[in-house]
């Protein structure tokens, strides 16, 4: 009777640390956060294959995601430009977020060149990086310089790639409190810039 019981019980908790490790992400904790939550909510679940147990491939997929509402936006400008060759005003408008999205691109590929080297101190550097070229392209980046004024459509696509980024962020700093991750969220000098956004340009 004594073995059963312990049998019993080193069963049980078996079975607790299995149910443990396989807890999918719980979305409803991440998203409450965010600016919009629904926004967040829809966008997680719609990872193929579900969202899953691991917080990194979360990541991975908002990135994916971002890369390409941010190429999507980069299109949207260069047809713009074109559209718009006569007007000065316009052209000054368009160039500026022209510039700061494809600086926007370069931050999504080093968030994802720091992800694969658990550098997550660069990597939340290089979200905070993203949504600051985003609100250099909507606000300005400096005095005398004038805010985004032109076809709604452009803060349309960059609220979006902004939410986006907000929703990896949270991600991002929930793997920081994870006790085993914690030294990988210090400032370090491993991870350097992979893209050259100068090959963008016009």
């Amino acid at each position: 009777m004594i073995r059963f019981s312990i049998s019993v019980f080193v069963f049980a908790i078996l079975l607790s640390i299995c149910s443990s490790t396989n807890k999918v992400v719980d979305v409803d904790a991440i998203c409450k956060q965010t600016k919009d939550p629904s926004f967040c909510s829809n966008l997680l679940n719609s990872k193929p294959g579900g969202v899953g147990q691991d917080l990194v491939s979360l990541v991975q997929y908002t990135l994916d995601v971002a890369l390409s509402n941010t190429t999507n936006t980069v299109h949207l400008i260069e047809v713009l430009i074109a559209q718009n060759g006569s007007d000065v005003e316009a052209q000054f408008h368009y160039n500026v977020c022209y510039r700061r999205f494809v600086s926007v691109i370069g931050g999504i590929v080093n968030a994802r060149e720091s992800l694969k080297l658990r550098d997550y101190y660069n990597a939340i550097s290089s979200v905070s990086y993203i949504r600051l070229m985003i609100d250099y392209c909507l606000k300005a980046s400096g005095p005398g310089e004038p805010p985004y004024h032109g076809n709604p459509m452009v803060p349309k696509y960059a609220d979006v790639v902004d939410q986006v980024a907000i929703i990896m962020d949270f991600i991002l700093r929930k793997i920081c409190d994870d006790k085993s991750h914690y030294n990988l969220c210090f400032f370090t000098t491993s991870t350097k810039w992979v893209i050259d956004p100068s090959k963008y340009y016009r």
